[in-house]
């Protein structure tokens, strides 16, 4: 096995564990729950409001950065794949 497939293979292990990682750590958090803001609840259930912890917020940037990562790297892999080929129908 070449160093760049061992390279390659780390890399989106790596991007695959940042992604579940960063969801697994934000489902865990789980939802806010607040109180009343009105002196008197409105008859009908309202908007809920979405308020982030900033431990969510990490959670998304680090599920965020491993798809990135993810992505980048299939393309750079697609794009050695078929670098020098010609395209179909052109």
């Amino acid at each position: 096995m070449s160093t760049s497939r061992t390279r390659f293979r780390i890399a989106v292990l790596v991007a695959a564990v940042l992604i579940v990682g960063g969801l697994l750590v934000s489902a865990v958090i789980g939802p806010n729950s607040y109180g009343w803001f009105a002196y008197q609840p409105v008859p009908a259930d309202g908007p809920v409001p979405v308020m982030l912890f900033p431990e969510q917020l990490l959670a998304l940037g680090v599920t965020l950065t491993g798809a990135l990562l993810l992505s980048l790297l299939i393309g750079i892999r697609i794009g050695r794949r078929y670098s020098g080929e010609p395209t179909r129908g052109g």
